[in-house]
């Protein structure tokens, strides 16, 4: 009994501290993702950037890998990521997902975008994977209130394929016209 109580008291200690020094990184990286990317309470920084406070997490965590391996590029995204492990990712991609979503006051979108964001809809049954209300399900990500600047350059990316980690995504967006891209973009984020 008295081998055992050490070795108890180490296996302990190794389980134990290392997710506790994991919670601290995590609050630590949850910083430095929030100097861009807003929290809930503060939009980001740039319209371009995503609001990631209460997005999906398992789309959060394919994001944040797919910038570690190179299939979506993003500079300096991929210096964050570079020298985290897999259950980091997932740990920080946890975290976000777990927080409110920030409240967004976009403008309404002209009668104009609103006529051509469902004719965009109608013809790519957006609702099939991102559901009736765009809040998103854990694969695919919300686009109810995003920032519309980054819905945009999102979905013009695709098109132009300089964001190449969703080839389904792609293929559809090289059908839109980009009036459709950006009254889609303003239509969604006003939700």
């Amino acid at each position: 009994m008295k081998r055992i109580l050490p070795v108890l008291a180490v296996w302990t200690l190794a389980v134990v501290l290392p997710a506790r020094a994991q919670q601290v990184d995590i609050e630590q990286l949850a910083e430095t993702c929030r100097g861009c990317h807003g929290d809930s309470e503060n939009l980001p920084v740039d319209p371009t950037y995503p609001i990631i406070a209460g997005q999906e997490f398992y789309y959060l965590y394919v994001q944040l890998r797919d910038f570690k391996s190179g299939l979506r590029e993003n500079e300096t995204m991929q210096g964050v990521v570079a020298d985290l492990d897999r259950e980091t990712l997932k740990a920080i991609a946890q975290y976000w997902s777990e927080k409110p979503w920030p409240k967004t006051n976009f403008p309404a979108p002209s009668e104009k975008d609103v006529r051509l964001a469902e004719q965009a809809v109608t013809s790519a049954e957006c609702t099939a994977c991102h559901l009736g209300d765009f809040r998103g399900s854990s694969r695919v990500p919300r686009l109810k209130n995003q920032q519309p600047g980054y819905l945009e350059k999102t979905m013009k990316d695709m098109k132009e394929q300089r964001r190449r980690n969703s080839p389904n995504m792609m293929a559809l967006f090289k059908t839109f016209p980009d009036e459709w891209i950006e009254a889609l973009a303003r239509y969604l984020a006003a939700l």
